[in-house]
């Protein structure tokens, strides 16, 4: 009798054993490594998976995919927004069947841990398609239960020309920097306070606060700051000042702002009425960057294209570059100058 209840027990440990599996999670990071098991919970960084091997927390930011049993939305939202941030004709509409079906998700019982994967995938895509205040309140409200988590995600750079906007934004992000004190986030929320500082402030403002970034001991925050000290040179037309700043900032800032370089490169030398160099080094971002910041590479084909005409070169090669602007970077600024610029051209 003890035998066949012990043969009994076995049977059920193995059947309990196989239905696990056989439901298990996965997770996969951008590098291409896969976990298996259980999702259980959403920790400080990530999701914690519990497996055989014990649990193990994945970081939010490494995550590619997820596939849950029982929630096929998430994939296919998570598909989807993967789809809007390859940017194209189709972008708007494929961010909007994400946000479809994230909020479709969010209508149901689901675990704790989903609602805030949710709500952190929400932040990004209202980020991504240019949804600035969404995306600063979605952030601030998921950063009150999860200020770590909300330390790893960053934040739209401010819209040109939008001052009404960005002075709305500023009011809230100085708000948020009251409540954030020294939380991890506050951060990223002093980044983009100084962002929108230099575009709706006054030239002596821009110049003080960039001058206080340079001097931080933050490599990033130093890095951020070269940047927009080349883009306050640029736009006030100050070639010498702005072609002493690339050479300085260069070496600091390396591969990683590659596109950033080439671009403001390719400004300093239209500037310099080497426009056939220009159009070369702005070309750079939509062929090796293309997805790194939309808004930059729009902008980049705007001016290439420019470049290419001030250089005299064949109409059609510079529509080509107005349409590709217009036809795979939707919605940004760029997009609209260069759809203007192909208007003017009898486009």
């Amino acid at each position: 009798m003890a035998s066949k209840i012990r043969q009994t027990l076995l049977a059920l440990v193995l059947a309990a054993a196989a239905a696990s599996l056989a439901s298990a999670d996965t997770v996969r990071t951008r590098v291409g490594i896969g976990y298996s098991g259980k999702i259980v919970s959403m920790d400080a960084t990530g999701l914690v998976l519990q497996s055989s091997a014990g649990k193990r927390t994945v970081p939010l930011g490494e995550i590619a995919a997820i596939q849950v049993e029982g929630y096929p939305e998430l994939e296919t939202a998570d598909k989807a927004y993967d789809e809007g941030t390859k940017g194209g004709s189709g972008a708007k509409a494929a961010f909007a069947e994400a946000q479809r079906q994230y909020e479709l998700l969010m209508g149901r019982p689901i675990p704790d841990w989903m609602r805030v994967l949710i709500r952190s995938r929400l932040v990004r895509l209202y980020s991504d398609s240019g949804r600035a205040r969404e995306a600063l309140d979605a952030y601030l409200g998921l950063a009150q239960g999860y200020p770590d988590l909300v330390a790893g995600i960053s934040l739209p750079r401010p819209q040109r020309g939008a001052d009404a906007e960005n002075k709305a934004l500023l009011g809230r992000v100085e708000d948020g920097l009251k409540a954030a004190g020294t939380k991890p986030y506050a951060l990223e929320l002093e980044r983009l306070r100084v962002a929108l500082v230099v575009e709706v402030g006054t030239p002596e403002q821009k110049l003080s606060l960039i001058r206080q970034a340079l001097k931080s001991s933050n490599a990033r925050t130093r890095a951020w700051a070269r940047i927009q000290m080349l883009d306050l040179l640029v736009n006030a037309n100050r070639a010498a000042e702005a072609e002493a700043q690339l050479k300085e900032a260069e070496p600091e800032l390396g591969a990683e702002y590659a596109p950033e370089l080439a671009f403001y490169r390719g400004r300093v030398l239209a500037m310099e009425d080497k426009n056939v160099d220009a159009a070369i080094e702005l070309m750079r971002l939509p062929i090796l960057y293309p997805a790194k910041d939309r808004a930059m590479t729009a902008e980049s084909l705007f001016r290439a294209g420019q470049a290419m005409e001030a250089a005299g070169l064949p109409k059609d090669e510079v529509k080509k570059v107005y349409q590709e602007a217009v036809k795979d970077y939707a919605g940004t600024s760029g997009a609209q100058q260069a759809r203007l610029a192909l208007a003017r051209l009898g486009i």
